[in-house]
């Protein structure tokens, strides 16, 4: 599968936990979610960042804008991250972090899909794009180490402690 097809797949499977994590009622149940989305949002914004973008830079230089704008909105995902991982899955502002963070999610996929990713198939060719997208399954450690289910993560103050866990470039 191209790269285009393997990120937009990602950005799909994405989307779907945030839908389950909002489905959610019970504080244990958004916790096991948000462990989920967390590993597999980690996974794409680095197989983004050390695959995918510098093998597209050329592309990114062309845009300047695009690319600065991919940049912020990285980082504001992973912001949006920490502070989602940080509160306690009961509170009020766990929803509002989730919500927020997938309105950055949702703008970084239309974003790429709608104008970075038609530049990249035009500038390359599909075998091109097909070792791409190899090389951008294969980055994924086969496990990720956030995760919340045993209980193990949990920080002083009741929120999820996954910083001391995972570093979130």
């Amino acid at each position: 599968m191209n790269a285009t097809r393997t990120l937009a797949e990602q950005h799909r499977a994405i989307e779907l936990l945030f839908e389950r994590g909002a489905r959610q009622r019970s504080a244990s149940s958004r916790e096991r979610a948000v462990s989920r989305l967390a590993e597999e949002l980690i996974a794409h914004l680095a197989s983004e960042e050390t695959v995918f973008y510098p093998a597209v830079r050329a592309v990114l230089l062309a845009d300047r804008l695009t690319a600065a704008r991919l940049r912020r909105r990285h980082l504001t995902m992973r912001r949006g991250l920490r502070r989602l991982l940080e509160s306690d899955p009961g509170d009020p502002a766990f929803a509002e972090r989730m919500v927020a963070l997938r309105g950055v999610f949702e703008s970084h996929a239309a974003d790429q899909e709608g104008a970075l990713f038609p530049r990249v198939c035009g500038a390359f060719g599909e075998a091109e794009l097909e070792v791409l997208g190899a090389d951008i399954r294969a980055s994924r450690p086969p496990v990720w180490v956030v995760t919340t289910e045993s209980g193990l993560l949990r920080g002083r103050h009741g929120g999820l402690s996954a910083r001391s866990a995972v570093s979130l470039p």
